[in-house]
């Protein structure tokens, strides 16, 4: 028999952008930051502008900024559902030119538009190797 993995969805307004299947999943909590792992009783919660990490061997491996959103996890299929309206991929993200994200921040009315992409922005600046 085969270890139970979570089912990790992601849902944008534009639609799903992440379908993938992990042993355990870190998220940015209202309070802090906690762990899912499979059979998890049912969880629903409110998560802040934050970094979803998987377990990848001994260490949490960064892969999506999202904005903040409402997670959804069903025990019984052990699917972790987050519905954000901003969320990237950090690979992705990575890519994106600092001038952009500062464009965004000056342009943007809308308060949870500025707090994702500032939030991508100090993310980047602390992360740069």
């Amino acid at each position: 028999m085969s270890k139970a993995k979570i089912n990790l969805k992601i849902t944008t307004p534009e639609g799903g952008i992440e379908d993938s299947y992990h042993d355990n999943i870190s998220l940015p909590g209202e309070f802090g930051v906690f762990e899912l792992l499979p059979n998890h009783e049912n969880y629903i919660s409110l998560l802040k502008t934050g970094i979803i990490s998987i377990n990848k061997k001994t260490s949490f491996v960064p892969i999506f900024i999202i904005s903040e959103s409402f997670l959804r996890f069903d025990n019984n299929t052990n699917i972790c559902e987050i519905n954000s309206e901003y969320a990237m991929n950090i690979t992705s993200a990575k890519k994106l030119e600092r001038e952009f994200i500062n464009r965004k921040i000056d342009s943007s009315s809308d308060i949870n538009e500025k707090d994702f992409y500032n939030y991508l922005a100090q993310y980047f600046s602390n992360n740069d190797k």
